[in-house]
């Protein structure tokens, strides 16, 4: 038989096959008496060589084919993210949302949080998960956050009918826990969509984990806000300014940070009506 390997020999041991090979002897005199003399490999001193499982392939003895546990590379084929097909239309991505099973978050929502309000607005609210209100009745900002952004909105003379108002993730997450990379792939798809159909003068994104992930830039909040960004993504048909402020959800813990949200709708304000972007 021909020699195996370290790595071969160390995934057959894994797999407790036992290969009969010629005994490897020092005395070039010697072979010809033991040629024919076999001995179990695995009674030979080898040196162990570590072994992924990605490493382990079938391996085929006496015409028989070995099965290996496929688990290892079917959670890295899990892991990349996939390219949805998706509606270019408003009632189309409406449903694409609402029966998505892209990610295991649908075991766990009452309702799909699509997004509310003007299609058509000058202005796109995006928040980041939706809560457990939000689940509920399926709309975004809803309870005590909801109306404090209602409050906010009416402070620069607009209502929720005239904007429209979203957020990054479709679906609430388990006890409120951090949503993970799959599934924001695929809510991210959506979304993209979304500003692709309404073409808004202006984004106003709240929180710092909503502006990280719109922007795809980890700065602090700190550091977002008082700027116009430009959203220039490959998966999105559509250029916009973005100016970033506090959640609502933050402001009710924080009352004092309402003095700089105040300020930051005021520079939304100016910046919808010179489309500046930097």
């Amino acid at each position: 038989m021909k020699n195996l390997s370290p790595t071969q020999q160390a995934c057959l041991d894994a797999m407790g096959i036992d290969v009969w090979v010629p005994r490897d002897v020092q005395n070039e005199d010697a072979i010809e008496a033991i040629q024919d003399t076999p001995i179990l490999l695995s009674q030979v001193k080898q040196e162990q060589v570590p072994v992924t499982n990605a490493e382990i392939l079938p391996v085929v003895e006496n015409n028989q084919t070995i099965d290996v546990d496929a688990s290892p590379i079917q959670k890295i084929a899990d892991d990349i993210p996939t390219t949805l097909s998706i509606p270019d239309d408003w009632n189309g991505l409406s449903q694409a949302v609402s029966s998505c099973r892209e990610c295991g978050l649908h075991t766990s929502r009452t309702h799909t949080v699509f997004g509310s309000g003007n299609q058509n607005a000058d202005w796109l609210i995006i928040g980041d998960t939706p809560t457990v209100d939000d689940d509920k009745n399926g709309n975004p900002f809803t309870g005590q956050s909801g109306e404090l952004l209602t409050a906010m909105l009416r402070a620069i003379k607009l209502t929720r009918q005239q904007v429209y108002i979203t957020n990054t993730l479709k679906c609430t997450t388990p006890n409120n826990r951090e949503p993970e990379e799959s599934e924001l792939d695929t809510c991210l798809q959506y979304l993209h969509k979304q500003i692709s159909l309404i073409n808004p003068k202006l984004i106003l994104v709240l929180g710092q984990s909503a502006a990280q992930r719109v922007l795809n830039n980890q700065s602090t909040l700190a550091r977002l806000r008082q700027k116009v960004h430009s959203l220039e993504d490959s998966n999105i048909s559509v250029s916009v300014p973005v100016v970033v402020s506090y959640h609502p959800s933050s402001l009710l813990s924080m009352p004092a940070n309402k003095g700089k949200a105040w300020q930051d709708l005021l520079f939304a304000q100016k910046a919808i009506s010179s489309q500046a972007v930097l």
